[in-house]
């Protein structure tokens, strides 16, 4: 079965095309949907989000004479993560609040 298909949060494949740049098509992941297949994990609500990360790519100008240095944001996960609430199904133990004391 492929990764996609068995993941906790759906995604597809997507090519991202543009003749002036170099690489010309780069593969990206977009997430199918907003939750994971399995919608609470361990009592607490999850949700898709993209995991993203930064490439660097030449870009061409109009005429094709001259090349740019130019850095793209490409998705390349689709991640679960908890959602950020605090008090989830009434979970008071998941994040408790931590007083500090300051040194003197």
């Amino acid at each position: 079965m492929p990764l996609h298909e068995k993941s906790l949060c759906p995604f597809e494949y997507v090519l991202n095309y543009n003749p002036r740049r170099i690489p010309a098509a780069l593969t990206e992941v977009k997430c199918s949907c907003q939750k994971p297949s399995a919608k609470l994990i361990r009592g607490h609500a999850m949700e898709c989000q993209p995991f993203k990360y930064d490439v660097r790519v030449l870009m061409f100008n109009d005429e094709c004479s001259s090349f740019t240095e130019h850095v793209e944001t490409i998705t390349f996960a689709c991640i679960p993560i908890i959602k950020n609430d605090r008090d989830v199904k009434g979970d008071h133990d998941f994040m408790t609040e931590v007083n500090a004391d300051i040194p003197q």
